[in-house]
């Protein structure tokens, strides 16, 4: 049964209404009486008021989560310690959790010390061929001359950053023989759009999303991930299994499965050039080789299903 989404600030905004959903979420779940409750949140507020129905109704839970982060790496705040601790709290509100990366169980286990923390590679299917590299960028209108450096995800500039690749790279002629796709839908994308004025759109582009990304991978030679926070980026790994290099920050799923060469510290302009350029030129079948590897495992469906009921059945026992 999947129930409504509840965040926490529903009880901060409307006290009596958030009050409402749980204790009435609470009864649903002591009707259905089940051995566990698994709370899906992509970040620690989503579905919060999940964990505390649970917690009410006295049923087993545990949350499932795939970005671990603190506040003040996304907001700006005057006392950005204290709002990190605060924010900590909130992770002590589940004793188990699922994540899908070791960056990710090492915060949950900052976070909250007592908490168990299984760990879930995630399940990726395998991407379809690669279509002619000519005919995908005449399709998406790129310069055909021009090496494609790619980013794919929501534009939300305080979260993904979009506008710091834009304002770092726009007088730079690091793009003299290359072009910006950004790829992707959101709440910045208006600002995005008019920061791209015409005499920019030989080294910028933007397209709005698209449930086939094949033409965009197909055009791709390196795919960007700049963000001040990720999990395991799902485009990271499509991106990987199209055999596309990736440039990311040295953080969360980047530092997990990208070599060092091809990460940057956020922010750093030179740094995160250089991650370019040597994405660009790697020749090693070694990096790829790791990859590949590594790739198998989140390709195996049956993998991911197994290990994911293990999971589930030993937080049912605990």
């Amino acid at each position: 049964m999947t129930l409504p989404n509840m965040k926490v600030l529903s009880l901060w905004r409307n006290p009596l209404c958030g009050i409402w959903r749980i204790c009435n979420t609470s009864a649903v779940l002591k009707q259905m009486s089940p051995d566990l409750v698994m709370v899906i949140q992509g970040s620690i507020l989503i579905s919060f008021c999940g964990l505390i129905s649970a917690w009410v109704g006295r049923i087993r839970y545990c949350s499932y989560i795939p970005m671990v982060f603190s506040i003040s790496n996304v907001r700006k705040y005057r006392y950005p310690a204290l709002a990190d601790y605060l924010w900590s709290i909130l992770y002590r509100a589940a004793s188990s959790y699922i994540t899908i990366d070791t960056e990710q169980a090492l915060r949950l286990r900052q976070n909250n010390r007592r908490a168990l923390v299984a760990v879930v590679d995630n399940y990726v299917p395998k991407c379809e061929p690669p279509r002619n590299k000519h005919d995908a960028k005449a399709t998406l209108r790129i310069p055909a001359n021009k090496k494609v450096l790619t980013i794919i995800g929501r534009i939300v500039f305080p979260h993904k950053c979009q506008d710091w690749i834009f304002r770092e790279l726009k007088d730079d002629p690091f793009l003299a023989d290359k072009f910006v796709l950004f790829v992707g839908n959101g709440a910045d994308a208006p600002t995005l759009q008019a920061m791209l004025t015409p005499d920019l759109q030989d080294r910028f582009g933007i397209i709005g999303w698209k449930n086939d990304l094949c033409d965009v991978y197909s055009s791709t030679d390196v795919l960007l991930i700049p963000s001040k926070i990720e999990g395991v980026p799902l485009v990271m790994l499509e991106a990987l299994s199209y055999g596309i290099p990736v440039v990311g920050t040295d953080q969360d799923g980047m530092r997990s499965w990208l070599p060092a060469q091809w990460r940057f510290t956020w922010g750093d302009r030179n740094g995160f050039k250089s991650s370019v350029e040597h994405a660009l030129s790697v020749t090693s079948q070694d990096v790829w080789k790791n990859i590949t590897e590594r790739l198998s495992i989140v390709h195996d469906e049956n993998r991911f299903a197994a290990q994911f009921s293990k999971a589930l059945r030993s937080y049912c026992r605990d």
